[in-house]
């Protein structure tokens, strides 16, 4: 790919020569602009240069180093040639067969060329962007590890379409129950992608994996998906740059891997173990309310290892997706749009059972005058909050003068 890439600059090159010379001789060379014979000696004199700039240790394995030292073993993996590059003048192209998290670019590759001080660093990637797990090969399972994902998913924040977040992990819990020979089982994270080009997604991931302390202007290339298919036409497997999974299997494990990123689950997406991790040892809770107390209540249940998402019902504009940064893990808070009204509290009770939720807290004092409490007890869900008699004291200044 390197050196296809290398020839094509040639054969760019050796265009433009032509092109320039057939100008000349239909111009004449005595009757040639100024500004023409300045041209015509910078591209005779112009040529692509491949040097080795940077080399790394083959020893050192780092995609298949487990996550705690490869971080490590990536800054101490490569090293330069010095005098390659000349400071201040030359931009580097910088060719690489894929980029998947990021990590050595920012940690190791960005950070080695830049100390050579190049105006520009152009990085090519002959693979399209990477956006889904591969479930059937290579180990890409953890979507939250993906630059591309991490990319898109910040966009949506920054552009206020966080809520197309929430949409998709209620979806993909959805299809989760999906039985796989129904033959109807649907990737909903390719929604992620939806609102957002190719250039968008590789603009956003040049920003993330760029170090803070660099000087060159980094930007990042990626094959097209479709150039991609026209290089090797006898190959149809593109499902981790699109998300169309050639078996049921693979779309409902996308789907895992969503739901286990938004659970802050740091588990594989495919695997018995995988699989169970969404139904055992952390568990979804719901608070009900809609002020400033229950978001606190909510944001403080999102710090615990035993809740997976924490649903606030009705909540506000303010309770969406993870409440910070996903270094943190938290669990994400998610809106459910269910009416809490009572007496019968009917769509909280069928809310709970379907998302099989551990234990509600309800905030406003109102909802447990009404009863909330009782009936939600009456249905064998766990909730904190008094009866509806006890209640009475806060609701009733009345009772409470009178028991008082």
């Amino acid at each position: 790919a390197f050196n296809g890439l290398a020839k094509e600059a040639q054969v760019y090159l050796d265009g433009e020569r032509d092109k320039l010379l057939k100008e000349l001789s239909v111009s004449g060379a005595g009757a040639a602009s100024e500004e023409q014979m300045r041209k015509f000696e910078e591209i005779m004199s112009a040529k692509v240069r491949v040097e080795k700039v940077i080399h790394k240790d083959a020893k050192v394995r780092t995609f298949i180093q487990e996550p705690s030292s490869r971080e490590h073993l990536t800054l101490h993996a490569y090293d330069v040639h010095y005098g390659t590059i000349r400071r201040g003048l030359d931009s580097i192209v910088a060719f690489d067969d894929s980029i998947v998290r990021g990590n050595t670019l920012r940690n190791a590759i960005l950070r080695t060329v830049d100390r050579l001080g190049p105006v520009n660093i152009i990085v090519v990637s002959s693979c399209p962007q990477i956006r889904y797990p591969d479930v059937y090969g290579i180990d890409m399972a953890k979507l939250g590890d993906l630059a591309a994902f991490r990319a898109a998913i910040a966009l949506l924040r920054e552009r206020g379409q966080g809520h197309v977040i929430e949409e998709v992990y209620r979806a993909c819990k959805a299809e989760l129950k999906v039985n796989i020979k129904s033959g109807k089982v649907r990737n909903h994270v390719q929604r992620i992608y939806d609102s957002f080009t190719p250039e968008e997604i590789g603009e956003r991931i040049a920003q993330d994996v760029c170090p803070d302390d660099c000087n060159a202007k980094v930007r990042i290339v990626y094959q097209t998906v479709e150039d991609l298919h026209r290089a090797l036409p006898e190959h149809d497997g593109d499902w981790y740059f699109t998300g169309n999974y050639p078996t049921q299997g693979g779309a409902k494990v996308c789907c895992r891997a969503f739901a286990l990123w938004m659970e802050g689950s740091s588990a594989r997406c495919y695997g018995v173990d995988s699989a169970l991790s969404l139904a055992r040892f952390r568990q979804p809770v719901l608070v009900l309310g809609s002020g400033a107390r229950e978001h606190a209540i909510a944001c403080s249940m999102t710090k615990s290892l035993e809740v997976s998402v924490v649903f606030v019902a009705p909540g506000n504009g303010g309770i969406i997706g993870p409440q910070g940064s996903d270094e943190d893990s938290l669990a994400p808070l998610v809106t459910p749009q269910i009416e809490v009204k009572g007496p019968d509290f009917e769509e909280v009770v069928a809310f709970c059972k379907k998302e099989g939720i551990k234990l509600v807290v309800v905030g406003p004092e109102q909802m447990l005058a009404d009863g909330v409490a009782d009936v939600l007890r009456k249905h064998d869900i766990n909730v904190f909050g008094p009866s509806q008699a006890a209640a009475e004291i806060e609701a009733s200044k009345a009772y409470a003068k009178e028991f008082m």
